[in-house]
């Protein structure tokens, strides 16, 4: 090593950036292409600089990339290594709703990712019996063969009841099986001959869940919110997790519970995603000294301060999608109604 190198080296590590800088005329950059020309680039003391990214910037722009990225690794308590992947440590994965957008009035990406992430069951909807239309909203969009069977259920739980529909509510049907028995009121009795044609009349169904299949209506109104919040935090599950993999976890991290102490931490990979945020925050502008964080969310949330990157965020709708939906009362049907495990 050439004697003059080594003496400004040493200097450096030994006293500090600031104890060469008047030999530089006080550019950093002009020791680092010294120390580049000397060949000790490698041995830095990183810590003898005032501001880590200049020198990290410097050294990426010239092949030192591994050197950078596990000085700064080191300094980030919240990253785990296994000898092959690195992992983000986390206590709460509700933490990682921090990375979304959050609004002052609406409801926000970060509203939402919350909800999605908590360990509480997230229900964003709630119906009163009258706002659901049991035919339209929820018959109608089961297949064939539950149709069938919650005809069939109709017929096992209630073909033994005389059922008094009034005046106001006879339809063609009721006429055709049923008996008059007074002021245009009709009794009959459901049958497997006669049910298809009591659901081929919506408002004729709807007052007979109401009024005479309370039990089975109850439950098919149960289904419907359960199935609309299940089919709404599937739909914003997987847009949840398909922002945070591929930016700030890998593609392919998924939670993996672990017990610290008593308590339950979860850990997701960011192998590949890491050195990539790593040089993206580095080559920001404005950005405070990476080792200055001291841990991987710190990372995230001041690169969201100094424009390294933007917040995490998606569509909202209002509502869940309608193929969704339908799966989900259809995946439902039978542990709503027959309280059947999957």
């Amino acid at each position: 090593m050439n004697p003059k190198v080594k003496k400004v080296l040493d200097k450096i590590n030994n006293e500090g950036i600031d104890s060469v800088l008047p030999f530089f005329s006080d550019d950093v950059e002009q020791i680092l292409k010294y120390l580049r020309w000397g060949g000790v680039l490698d041995q830095i003391d990183f810590e003898s600089f005032d501001d880590t990214n200049v020198v990290y910037n410097f050294l990426l722009e010239n092949g030192y990339e591994d050197k950078v990225i596990q000085d700064v690794i080191k300094n980030m308590s919240s990253i785990s290594y296994d000898g092959k992947d690195y992992f983000y440590v986390v206590r709460d994965l509700e933490e990682l709703a921090d990375w979304f957008k959050e609004y002052s009035r609406d409801t926000s990406p970060h509203d939402v990712a919350k909800g999605v992430l908590s360990v509480d069951d997230w229900e964003p909807f709630s119906f009163s019996r009258r706002d659901v239309n049991l035919m339209t909203d929820v018959y109608d969009k089961l297949s064939e063969e539950n149709k069938k069977t919650l005809r069939n259920r109709i017929v096992e739980k209630y073909g033994n009841d005389i059922i008094e529909i009034p005046s106001d509510e006879v339809t063609d049907v009721i006429e055709r099986y049923g008996t008059e028995v007074g002021n245009g009121d009709y009794e009959f009795t459901v049958t497997n001959q006669n049910v298809l044609d009591l659901f081929s009349n919506d408002d004729l169904m709807n007052f007979l869940f109401y009024n005479h299949f309370d039990e089975v209506g109850d439950d098919l109104f149960s289904l419907n919110i359960v199935s609309y919040n299940d089919a709404y935090f599937s739909e914003y599950y997987d847009k949840v997790w398909g922002e945070l993999r591929g930016y700030f976890l890998d593609s392919d991290a998924k939670p993996i519970d672990f017990l610290y102490g008593k308590t339950t931490h979860f850990k997701l990979k960011i192998t590949n995603v890491l050195p990539k945020r790593i040089k993206e925050y580095i080559f920001s502008d404005y950005c405070e000294d990476i080792n200055n964080l001291g841990a991987y969310e710190y990372l995230v949330l001041e690169g969201f301060r100094c424009g390294a990157w933007d917040e995490l965020s998606f569509t909202i709708y209002d509502w869940p999608s309608s193929t969704r939906l339908k799966l989900m009362l259809n995946d439902n049907f039978n542990i709503i109604i027959f309280n059947i495990e999957n």
